[in-house]
């Protein structure tokens, strides 16, 4: 069972001019079209954010809503799905799936009054190593923005 307070209560590193915050992304990503678009962003030496973990699964239809609950309460900032385009999934439906999976949890940390913003869902084709480098770091500035409303509505219910 998952603690939703402790989810909201991670100690954060200030945003200062020393030390700038950067959230830490855990990257669900497919084995196959996803996966290949990180190692070519990779191997074309594509800068994306430095705090962001890729765990590869064999295909992302087999993620749960534990699995990003648990990547919460263990220190992530933020978590992003990335799916096969849905005609290109080596396994039929684990995209759909996987957009299934997301859309339940999302309902669920509305639910449970966290900000939604600290999850997508992404389909990316082998072939877009530019597009997912954009796609981290626009979703690294939304993460800190996110954080910074949590931070200050804890702030005033303090």
């Amino acid at each position: 069972m998952i603690d939703v307070n402790e989810v909201t209560r991670r100690e954060r590193i200030p945003m200062t001019d020393e030390r700038e915050f950067r959230p830490k992304i855990v990257v669900f990503t497919c084995n196959w079209e996803a996966y290949a678009a990180l190692e070519a962003a990779g191997t074309s030496r594509r800068d994306y954010p430095a705090g962001a973990r890729v765990l590869r699964l064999p295909c992302l239809g087999s993620i749960s809503r534990n699995h990003i609950l648990s990547a919460l309460k263990h220190g992530a900032d933020g978590v992003l799905l990335m799916a096969c385009p849905e005609d290109k999934c080596h396994y039929e439906s684990g995209s759909a799936l996987a957009e299934k999976t997301f859309n339940e949890t999302v309902k669920l940390l509305d639910a449970a009054g966290m900000p939604t913003g600290v999850l997508e869902f992404e389909r990316m084709a082998f072939d877009g190593a530019e597009q997912l480098v954009s796609k981290l770091r626009g979703f690294e500035l939304r993460i800190r923005g996110a954080l910074e409303t949590l931070e200050e509505s804890e702030v005033v219910r303090g």
